[in-house]
């Protein structure tokens, strides 16, 4: 999401039909419109790397990630609301709207890639806005300027669990789909600037 708080106010139906029409990706909050801002290369290789790392463990389990073009729906919030994570996961049937095109509404992982201007918003609000949504079980956020990757998985009693992993020699477990991400991976390609390891 673009880290300028101006935003445009629409109803759901216009907001579609916008979204239909632009060519850039717009999310979609309470009414309001928020344009999403660009992906630097290490947000892009990120992505890149994610989908691989992914891929082995989802296909054996017979479940299916989809990328940052996907909106997310969100039925359960004022006004019902769209958003685009980096990474989103199914491991029953996915389910759509019936928008045009449609947004995935059952994701039991999601992952956002954070960018100086997008972190506390994508650590808080949109965080809060994912539970929302019933089958949703584990959030994973990574950094693209340092090597760190957070996690929060909803156990058996209903509570967030935290961990998280630093450092290029470490991994951390996604709960939801019994899988390990080497952060070497996640991170293969990117540049680090040397001031932001310190």
């Amino acid at each position: 999401m673009s880290a300028n708080p101006n935003s445009v106010k629409m109803t759901v139906d216009e907001y579609l039909e916008f979204e239909r029409e632009s060519d850039i990706r717009h999310e979609f909050i309470n009414g309001e419109v928020y344009a999403m801002a660009g992906a630097s290369p290490s947000h892009n290789r990120i992505v890149r790397n994610l989908t691989v790392s992914l891929f082995n463990d989802l296909d054996a389990q017979d479940c299916e990630s989809f990328g940052e073009g996907q909106k997310v729906a969100l039925e359960n919030v004022k006004d019902r609301g769209y958003l685009y994570p980096d990474t989103s996961v199914v491991c029953d049937d996915p389910e759509f709207t019936e928008d045009n095109p449609p947004a995935l509404k059952n994701p039991i992982l999601v992952i956002e890639i954070l960018s100086p201007s997008s972190q506390k918003f994508d650590s808080d609000e949109k965080f809060a806005m994912y539970r929302k949504i019933d089958t949703f079980r584990e959030y994973v956020l990574v950094w693209q300027d340092k090597a760190k990757i957070a996690r929060y998985y909803l156990n058996d009693e209903n509570i967030w669990e935290f961990a998280d992993a630093t450092g290029l020699d470490s991994s951390i477990h996604l709960k939801s789909i019994d899988c390990i991400l080497a952060l070497a991976d996640v991170y293969q390609r990117v540049i680090f600037d040397e001031s932001s390891q310190q």
